[in-house]
């Protein structure tokens, strides 16, 4: 929507409220609140507008074999602002890689009002590849050159020219496979490091063009090898601990939790099968990681000691209230020193936190190597940690209710 428009309509609203400015004035921001803290549930034109390009933003992102035509050809017009001396072969997409869209100058005149709307809100909302965990086939389908893990500089050397000209590597899993001759010897086809190497992969090459493919296999290894360990296709992965659940175990979870038996934690963390999945709007910049999150090593190849079995329990003083007060309790056995009672701080209370703050006293208060059984009645709690999490996570969190809560629990369990 224009701005112009924009503008007119939040006047002809305001007006309307306040009676063409003869009442007392209050800040719409306060109107757009739910009318249970005070506010009208008041219309607020921008935010409805920031949302409705955040939409567009999320269509164009979605590079799935689904993608929208207008979208691919959208990528050809933002190419063409890359700068001259880049090689308009690799050039893909800034959000996928590390060249910027220029802010002002000549070039944007090439772009309508629509791309531009569309850029400013993936600006202003800092949208960014910020999946806390890439499945490795994800990374494997970023773009080789220009890769957003890197520093934006001139290709010059022979070796990446050839790379792009010769062998035409586009993304990471190409490179994968030019450099797989030197880190996967094979017998029957031993790869020599000479540039006359008689190996079936460096005769393809040669007939391809390439002076040296030895030279060249060398420098996609150290492209790879360059990246950091969240964007490298080889990066670190979870520990090999038997906590990742199989098929038939998440099948036996589904089991349980119809017939209300035990069901088992699964910490594994996925972020979605495509490269649309691993985009964050209202994120920090400052706070972007290049480490991967994981899990925790374990202390040991067997759990130590006999099973823990915790009760946790929550509960809240005038809940839904403003003055509510909330806590929590755990118990293992009579005078056992488990067993703890909290009382939660900070503004938030009620007696939903109240259950997810027992759930974080009972795995806080048991080593990581030693097997815990939490035996909770609250459906909120459990299907928030046994069934929703990979969701929230691929949302960004955004708008998922006592998200602090749940993730400190995710991340002791």
């Amino acid at each position: 929507m224009p701005s112009q428009v924009e503008t007119a309509l939040k006047k002809i609203i305001n007006d309307f409220i306040w009676d063409d400015g003869k009442g007392t004035c209050i800040a719409q921001e306060f109107l757009h609140q739910p009318k249970e803290v005070g506010g009208l549930d008041l219309l607020d034109i921008k935010s409805q507008n920031e949302a409705i390009e955040l939409m567009w933003l999320k269509t164009y992102l979605n590079f799935s074999p689904k993608r929208q035509p207008w979208a691919a050809i959208t990528d050809l017009i933002i190419a063409g602002l890359a700068q001259e001396n880049s090689i308009t072969q690799v050039i893909k997409t800034p959000f996928l890689q590390c060249w910027e869209i220029p802010s002002r100058g000549p070039r944007l005149t090439r772009l309508n009002d629509d791309i531009k709307c569309m850029i400013k809100a993936a600006k202003d909302q800092n949208t960014n590849l910020a999946a806390v965990k890439i499945p490795a086939h994800l990374r494997k389908e970023l773009p080789a050159w220009y890769h957003t893990d890197e520093k934006l500089t001139t290709i010059r050397s022979r070796p990446e020219k050839c790379l792009i000209e010769k062998h035409e590597t586009r993304l990471i899993t190409d490179l994968i496979n030019v450099s797989a001759r030197i880190r996967n010897q094979n017998v029957t086809n031993i790869h020599t490091p000479n540039p006359f190497c008689p190996c079936q992969d460096c005769a393809t090459d040669q007939a391809k063009g390439c002076y040296n493919p030895h030279e060249c296999a060398q420098a996609a290894l150290a492209k790879l090898q360059n990246l950091s360990p969240k964007w490298n296709p080889w990066g670190p992965e979870n520990p090999i601990d038997g906590l990742s659940l199989t098929p038939s175990r998440k099948a036996n979870n589904l089991q349980a939790k119809i017939n209300n038996d035990e069901i088992v934690f699964n910490p594994s963390l996925t972020c979605g099968e495509s490269l649309a999945d691993i985009f964050r709007v209202f994120t920090n910049p400052n706070r972007l990681s290049t480490t991967p999150a994981l899990r925790l090593p374990p202390l040991g190849r067997t759990p130590i000691g006999p099973k823990i079995t915790i009760f946790t329990d929550g509960a809240c003083l005038k809940n839904g209230k403003r003055n509510a007060t909330c806590g929590g309790g755990t118990w293992v056995s009579r005078g056992n020193p488990l067993n703890a009672s909290i009382r939660v701080p900070g503004p938030a209370q009620s007696n939903q936190i109240g259950e997810i703050a027992a759930v974080i006293q009972a795995a806080a208060s048991v080593p990581l190597s030693q097997p815990l059984e939490i035996v909770l009645d609250s459906k909120y709690v459990i299907e928030g940690l046994t069934n929703n999490l990979n969701n929230w996570e691929d949302q960004g969190w955004i708008g998922i209710q006592n998200a602090p809560f749940f993730q400190r629990a995710a991340y002791l369990l």
